[in-house]
C-alpha cells in the first residue's frame, strides 16, 4: 500500500490521483513503506520483530515493508505548513512560560509585606507580628538576622543608627563647668558629619590655634618651599617651643599679607568666625575662632597628612586620655583664663577630631573638664563607628 504525500491517503500503486484529496500522484514508491504516525521525515532502520501498528490502525510485520525506510520526498508547501505550525507554537510555550513565571514570581514575594511596609524598614517577624521566629522555625534570610538571643533584628540591624548624644555631652559639661564656657566640636572624619554642643558657633579667644596658619599655607603656597618649611616647622613643635612655634607663624603670616593676608585667605576658604586681630604672642588685639571652624580646619590639616606633626603632650598637663586611640595635639593657654585643646584622634574603629575651647577656667580648672569630655566623646564615637 503507497500512500498521498500530501493527506497521507492510501491508494493503489496504479493510481494517478489520491482518492482522499484527489492531487495527482507525483511521487513513485520502490516497495511498500511505512508511514510515520507524526509526519515526514528521515527515518532509521528498523530492526524489530514486534508487530507494530501503523497511523491508520493496520498491522504491519517488518517482513511486510523490508528492513530500511527510505526517504520520502515533502512537497515544499507542505514544509512551509509544518514550519510556520511549529514556529506558532514556540512563540505561544514562550509567552505562556514568562506569564507562568510572572505569576510565581509575585506570589512568592508579594506576602513578604503589607501595604504599609516597605524593605528598608521592615523586620523578620514571626506569623503573629512578634518580633521573633515562629515556633522552630531557624530560616535565615538576607544574612544572619538572629540576635544573640534567638530573635529577629531585621534588616536595618546591619546599618548602625547610632547617632551622637549631645544631651548626655552637655551633662557631663554641666558637671565640670559653666556650659556658656565650654564648646566642643567633633568632625566624624570617616563620615564628615559634625557634632557640637548649643554654643560651638559662637566665638572664642583662639588661643594655641595654629592650624589655621598651616592650612592657609597648603591651601595657597605649597610651593613655596620657605613657607612650607616654615609651616611644617611650626606643627612639628613640641609644649616647650612655643615660643619658637610663635616665631614660625608670624613668619609665615609677614610671607602672605600680614593680619589681612591671612584674613583674607580665610574668608575664601570659608571661615568667617576664624579671624587674627594680633600675631602669636602679642596682646594688642585677639584671636577667635568657633568650635565648629576649628575642628573643620583640623579635618583639612587631616587631609593634608599635617596632623601628624602635632605632638603637644595632653597626659604631661594631667589630662586623662581614653585608651585604644592616639591624640595628635595642640593646646592653648596663658591669654586670660582660656584653655583650648585642639587634637585628631585616630582609633581602630574610625577617626575623628575634636575642639574644647573653654573660658573663665584657665588650666587648673579645665584639664578635669577636658579629661571628662574627651572621655565621653571617644565612647560615643566608638559606638557610633562599631
Amino acid at each position: 500500500m503507497n500512500y498521498c504525500i500530501y493527506c497521507d491517503g492510501p491508494y493503489q500503486p496504479e493510481s494517478r490521483y489520491c482518492g482522499l484529496c484527489g492531487r495527482p500522484i507525483e511521487i513513485e514508491y520502490e516497495g511498500e513503506y511505512l508511514t510515520p504516525p507524526f509526519g515526514h521525515g528521515d527515518y532509521k532502520e528498523y530492526q524489530s520483530t514486534e508487530i507494530i501498528r501503523n497511523a491508520y490502525g493496520e498491522d504491519i510485520r517488518p517482513s511486510s515493508y523490508g528492513s530500511k525506510v527510505e526517504e520520502r520526498e515533502v512537497h515544499p508547501s507542505l514544509q512551509k505548513q509544518v514550519k510556520s505550525k511549529i514556529v506558532a507554537l514556540m512563540v505561544l510555550a514562550s509567552v505562556l512560560i514568562i506569564a507562568m513565571l510572572f505569576i510565581a514570581g509575585y506570589f512568592i514575594v508579594s506576602p513578604h509585606f503589607s501595604d504599609d511596609e516597605s524593605s528598608s524598614g521592615s523586620s523578620v517577624v514571626g506569623e503573629e507580628g512578634d518580633d521573633s521566629w515562629g515556633e522552630g522555625e531557624q530560616e535565615v534570610k538576607d544574612g544572619d538576622l538572629l540576635n544573640e538571643d534567638g530573635e529577629g533584628r531585621g534588616l536595618e540591624g546591619w546599618a548602625t543608627n547610632q547617632t551622637f548624644d549631645i544631651p548626655e555631652l552637655n551633662r557631663v559639661i554641666s558637671l565640670g563647668a559653666e556650659p556658656r564656657n565650654v564648646a566642643v566640636a567633633i568632625l566624624d572624619l570617616n563620615t564628615g558629619e559634625l557634632h557640637y554642643t548649643e554654643n560651638a558657633n559662637s566665638p572664642f579667644v583662639a588661643t594655641g590655634f595654629y592650624a589655621p596658619v598651616y592650612a592657609v599655607v597648603r591651601a595657597y603656597y605649597e610651593h613655596d618651599t620657605n613657607l612650607m618649611g616654615r609651616a611644617n616647622d611650626m606643627m612639628g613643635r613640641t609644649v616647650d617651643q612655643v615660643a619658637q612655634m610663635n616665631e614660625d607663624a608670624n613668619a609665615i603670616i609677614r610671607g602672605i599679607g600680614d593680619l589681612a593676608g591671612i584674613n583674607g585667605r580665610l574668608g575664601s576658604m570659608g571661615f568667617g568666625t576664624t579671624n587674627f586681630g594680633r600675631l602669636f604672642g602679642a596682646t594688642d588685639g585677639q584671636n577667635y575662632t568657633s568650635a565648629i571652624e576649628a575642628a573643620q580646619i583640623l579635618g583639612m590639616v587631616y587631609q593634608t597628612g599635617g596632623y601628624r606633626r602635632m605632638s603637644f603632650d595632653l597626659g604631661a598637663e594631667g589630662i586623662s586620655l581614653p585608651e585604644n586611640a592616639t591624640f595628635y595635639s595642640h593646646r592653648g593657654t596663658g591669654i586670660g583664663e582660656t584653655y583650648n585643646v585642639f587634637t585628631v584622634v585616630e582609633t581602630p574603629t574610625g577617626n575623628y577630631t575634636v575642639v574644647i575651647l573653654t573660658d573663665n577656667m584657665g588650666q587648673s580648672g579645665a584639664v578635669h573638664l577636658v579629661s571628662d569630655v574627651l572621655r565621653e566623646v571617644h565612647r560615643q564615637m566608638e559606638l557610633i563607628h562599631e
